[in-house]
């Protein structure tokens, strides 16, 4: 009874905090951000909403996988044998989840049930603020509104969908490289070398955060414009950011279905507003030896064009010198 009368006074202090909050322009910048430790180890797959309401996956002691959110506490527990994955939350507290119970995976709604049809394979969803629904289904991305919006070459990372209906998802590119695409402004990375994103967030400014890998299994957080937002790999590529820029991501080298190795993190610019949740702090780990998001930037014509004329002069410095020794 108490832990329920918690939450309940946590919930209307968060929306009355929140009311009085006006969102700005968000300034990327990794030295603004403080990190907090959302649940602790056994949990994943997380998501926020502009109330700053997360929710998560967690596996109870029976191996049950169910939806956790940090006010409202357990949503959901799925049947015995059921597998859980990939949530997202809007404003209003509804819940998309895929999940599945023998068959393939479908997309489901807290409050309405079944998205996709049975039989109709689904994952990855998001859904935005006015309900609209976006998923990973067969050869593509899609609506629950206008169906197939996006065919993809290969198997995507998470979508996301803002309320404008513009959707970002990872693809790969006509040279084969994987880079992050939206429905409405095409491509939106064009780093070369395979490492364009892994998985992206969209809020509804239109602000876009992402995952990049680097050749030794490490994964950082990137703002769009490559503005790097963690020194430290934080192993997975599940994040979601609202649109105070407040992100939250898996960090921990936990797989789709399991979280026993991940915990949540959260990393905001407003740590005062959170205080009312009681996150612990997180302390992030020292940086690997290749800290760079597995960026090896290829020299510029230009540059290359100094450097090569720099080494050449060097050279025939060094052939006068020795003629001059030898006269």
């Amino acid at each position: 009874m108490m832990r329920a009368i918690k939450l309940a006074v946590a919930c209307v202090a968060v929306v009355v905090a929140t009311a009085g909050q006006v969102q700005a322009g968000i300034i990327f910048d990794s030295t603004l951000y403080t990190f907090l430790d959302v649940s602790g180890p056994g949990s994943g797959q997380a998501s926020i909403n502009n109330l700053g309401e997360i929710v998560y996956k967690s596996i109870d002691v029976s191996g049950n996988h169910q939806i956790i959110s940090t006010t409202r506490g357990l949503l959901l527990t799925l049947p015995p044998r059921s597998a859980l994955r990939f949530l997202d939350i809007n404003d209003s507290g509804e819940v998309v989840y895929s999940a599945r119970t023998g068959g393939p995976f479908g997309v489901f709604s807290t409050v309405r049930g079944a998205i996709t049809a049975s039989g109709f394979e689904g994952v990855r969803p998001a859904i935005n603020n006015l309900g609209e629904v976006s998923y990973l289904g067969p050869n593509g991305i899609y609506s629950d509104i206008h169906g197939l919006v996006a065919t993809v070459d290969n198997p995507a990372f998470y979508t996301d969908i803002n309320d404008s209906g513009e959707i970002v998802y990872q693809d790969r590119d006509t040279s084969g490289f994987r880079q992050i695409f939206s429905t409405t402004r095409g491509q939106l990375t064009t780093s070369s070398g395979g490492n364009g994103g892994l998985a992206a967030t969209i809020n509804n400014d239109g602000d876009v955060v992402l995952t990049r890998n680097t050749s030794a299994g490490d994964v950082f957080l990137f703002a769009l414009d490559g503005t790097q937002l963690t020194s430290f790999s934080i192993k997975n590529s599940v994040i979601d950011m609202n649109d105070f820029g407040d992100i939250v991501f898996d960090f921990g080298t936990g797989s789709e279905l399991s979280v026993t190795e991940t915990r949540v993190v959260l990393m905001t610019q407003r740590p005062e507003f959170f205080a009312l949740f009681g996150f612990q702090s997180f302390t992030p780990p020292p940086p690997p030896p290749d800290s760079g998001g597995g960026t090896n930037p290829i020299p510029e014509p230009s540059s290359l064009a100094l450097l090569i004329t720099g080494a050449i002069g060097l050279i025939g410095y060094g052939w006068r010198r020795k003629r001059k020794q030898a006269a």
